[in-house]
């Protein structure tokens, strides 16, 4: 949670969503901790890039940690989302347009790789997109949802408690008052 928080914090994007692609990340074997916060960081900028949300770029990043490379699928996803993923890979290598979709189809560009071009070419997307009004804006909704979740994580152990004992109390009563309820229900009038 603590990588979550940090990736969003100054950003339009709430924790919820950016905890969910945590979850997802370190099923894919990103570690909990710096590397995290850099995947989600990332994921965030190219959310802000993409005008997507968080959840939708976390989806396609997530597929690409998982399977530790890039497909032509997810280079087609994030270009369509207005990415130029390609050309920021070709860059990365060396190479033109046509190499690097050979080398995608051909699956030699790991998750690493990917990550690399997201640093290069747009770290820093999410955070400077707060410096505009409708940025701003976001961010305040976004700052009161993480505002929320302080207050809601902390009070919802107790409220479980006392639904757990509100339970008993209308399971007890409904054990005095069946019995009475049945003798009325068969009593003539």
């Amino acid at each position: 949670m603590e990588s979550a928080l940090d990736s969003v914090k100054g950003t339009a994007f709430g924790l919820d969503a950016a905890a969910t692609a945590a979850a997802s990340a370190v099923a894919a074997g990103i570690e909990p901790g710096e590397e995290l916060t850099r995947v989600l960081s990332l994921t965030a900028d190219a959310a802000t890039i993409m005008g997507r949300d968080f959840n939708e770029a976390g989806a396609i990043v997530n597929k690409i940690l998982a399977s530790n490379r890039v497909s032509m699928e997810e280079v087609n996803q994030l270009h369509d989302a207005g990415l130029p993923i390609l050309s920021q890979l070709a860059d990365q290598y060396g190479v033109n347009a046509q190499a690097m979709r050979e080398m995608v189809t051909q699956g030699v560009v790991d998750s690493e790789t990917f990550l690399d071009a997201l640093e290069t070419n747009i770290a820093g997307a999410a955070l400077a997109s707060g410096e505009t009004t409708r940025g701003a804006l976001a961010n305040v909704g976004a700052a009161l949802s993480r505002l929320g979740e302080s207050v809601v994580s902390s009070f919802l152990p107790l409220a479980r408690t006392a639904f757990g004992g509100l339970i008993e109390g209308i399971d007890d009563l409904e054990d005095r008052v069946k019995p009475a309820m049945e003798d009325f229900a068969n009593s003539e009038f």
